[in-house]
């Protein structure tokens, strides 16, 4: 408990208990304090459909406002103070996660760790879930391309046209493709972690076979790994 929390005369003061509990609650990743009726509630990720964590009224979330405890996100909503801020509903390719979970079975690979990233658990942050699904997302686009037949089985290789031009690629396939591209160069060996976990969707054993890795080691080098992805998309 901390000292803000205990009165003058060394009792437990209940409004500053109050302040400590919504802190505590909302210092996971993926974490949000969302408005409602009456006051505020604490959720896991996006969906107000899902049963708060806790419940917040009006003066408790002024009184963190006020202490710099919360920091407002565009949306409307509250995030702790110094925590990653939250990405944007509409831009995360929420479709692509959609088809994914048709072909991959619940809980395994890549996706498992997305959902647990999204209730604050597992050894992804929000941000290095949502840059593997914008890969995957850029890796469905450019599949799309009519000209495109890049190496969709493995990592991707040089690009090889059909008919050597960019003519028959839709534009935001072609767009999709030069990202991966440049994604991969400044990534190097780095990449085939991401694209196996994200893109081919390997389980978590297979991805531990094909790189060797521990159980928990393969969630801290993903983790990793998807940071430098999220850090390469800032840049490209």
């Amino acid at each position: 408990m901390s000292a803000d929390a205990m009165s003058a005369g060394g009792e437990a003061d209940p409004f500053e208990q109050r302040l400590d509990r919504i802190i505590r609650t909302l210092g996971f990743t993926g974490r949000r304090l969302v408005p409602c009726e009456p006051g505020w509630a604490v959720l896991n990720g996006h969906d107000r459909r899902r049963r708060p964590l806790l419940h917040a009224t009006e003066e408790e979330v002024r009184a963190l406002v006020s202490r710099d405890k919360l920091s407002l996100q565009e949306g409307g909503f509250h995030v702790l103070a110094g925590a990653e801020p939250a990405p944007r509903e509409d831009r995360l390719p929420i479709a692509v996660l959609a088809a994914h979970m048709r072909k991959i079975r619940t809980g395994a690979g890549f996706l498992g760790m997305v959902r647990q990233a999204r209730a604050g658990r597992g050894p992804l942050s929000v941000r290095e879930a949502t840059a593997g699904l914008r890969l995957a997302s850029d890796a469905e686009q450019a599949r799309r391309g009519e000209q495109t037949t890049m190496n969709w089985d493995g990592v991707p290789q040089d690009k090889q046209r059909r008919r050597g031009r960019d003519g028959g690629m839709a534009v935001s396939a072609r767009e999709a493709e030069r990202r991966i591209n440049r994604l991969r160069l400044a990534m190097g060996r780095s990449f085939v972690l991401a694209w196996s976990a994200c893109v081919e969707g390997l389980p978590l054993a297979a991805l531990r076979a094909r790189f060797d890795l521990g159980r928990r080691e393969l969630g801290r080098q993903l983790a990793a790994t998807l940071r430098t992805l999220a850090d390469a998309y800032d840049r490209v």
